[in-house]
């Protein structure tokens, strides 16, 4: 389907049909998504230009169109979001306290934004891609490789300060143990920027902690030896407890985001939602460094 005739087909749907059919959208989102393979094959070529050019596209000729549709629109009683995943709504709920109810869109309208500003920050072109992926923040606030991604333009423009900054507040909704272990990093590249070894060390040890096999921790452990000639040993915990309570970042995922994923597995496993319970607790036990936590969620899990 050609990119015109997708946009009239939209035009013409009456809003009211659309909302009551939850897959209403269906083709167009599957449309969608083989655009963005089309497009992640050209970045894997480095073909950024072509990228771009179908990106640009698919955003302004499309999206930005279909946005507008009533269905997706906020309106006296309820918001729309494209998150993706059901602890995202969890925990926009919690953390926002929303007045209105929360609706998912059938249109991955976050990840497209995301994946524009992604092209465009491979481009150079930072300021746009900073829009796009505020656009993309907010369609889904709770997803950490969005903000990821923010951060790294800051990083590439030499805005550390603001880097680190909004490292701190991905915490807030890191949920995943690769996310949590990134925010470790990303304070780890910042304090080996300013020179202090031992928090940069501190950093990457506890991104391994979460995630044992990462190469990129390692790299920056290593490169940390090599400038200091192996004079920074590794931190002891009550040393990093120190730089925790110094700098304002939590040892694992936050203690906020740990008890959503436990109140709610517990809400679910009363209502013998069983699957569900496991899923939030998963999360729990998955992101935390927090031993006792660990062992009280293994029987569960």
């Amino acid at each position: 389907m050609g990119f015109k005739e997708f946009v009239n087909k939209i035009k013409k749907r009456p809003a009211e049909k659309i909302q009551n059919k939850p897959d209403s959208f269906k083709k167009e989102e599957n449309t969608i998504r083989n655009i963005m393979e089309t497009v992640h094959f050209y970045i894997y070529k480095k073909d950024f230009n072509t990228a771009e050019q179908i990106m640009s596209r698919l955003v302004k000729e499309i999206i930005d169109k279909v946005q507008k549709a009533d269905i997706f629109q906020e309106d006296s009683n309820s918001i729309c979001f494209s998150f993706e995943e059901f602890f995202e709504e969890l925990l926009y709920a919690v953390i926002y306290e929303p007045k209105k109810k929360l609706r998912r869109a059938d249109i991955p309208f976050s990840e497209v934004y995301a994946l524009y500003g992604v092209v465009l920050f491979d481009l150079k072109r930072f300021d746009e891609a900073e829009m796009a992926l505020d656009k993309a923040i907010r369609w889904n606030p709770c997803k950490a490789q969005w903000i990821f991604e923010k951060a790294e333009i800051y990083k590439a423009k030499g805005d550390f300060e603001h880097f680190f900054e909004l490292t701190l507040k991905t915490f807030d909704i890191a949920y995943k143990a690769e996310d949590v272990a990134r925010c470790y990093r990303n304070l780890g590249f910042y304090f080996a920027e300013k020179e202090l070894w031992s928090e940069a060390m501190a950093c990457n040890l506890l991104s391994l902690e979460l995630n044992p096999d990462l190469d990129h921790a390692n790299a920056e452990i290593s490169y940390i030896y090599q400038k200091t000639k192996g004079s920074v040993l590794p931190p002891d915990i009550e040393q990093i407890k120190l730089y925790s309570k110094k700098y304002g970042f939590p040892i694992g995922a936050s203690e906020k985001v740990l008890e959503i994923a436990v109140s709610c597995g517990n809400h679910f496993l009363e209502k013998k939602m069983v699957d569900t319970a496991k899923y939030c607790f998963t999360i729990a036990y998955n992101s935390t460094l927090d031993e006792q936590l660990k062992e009280m969620l293994k029987p569960i899990l």
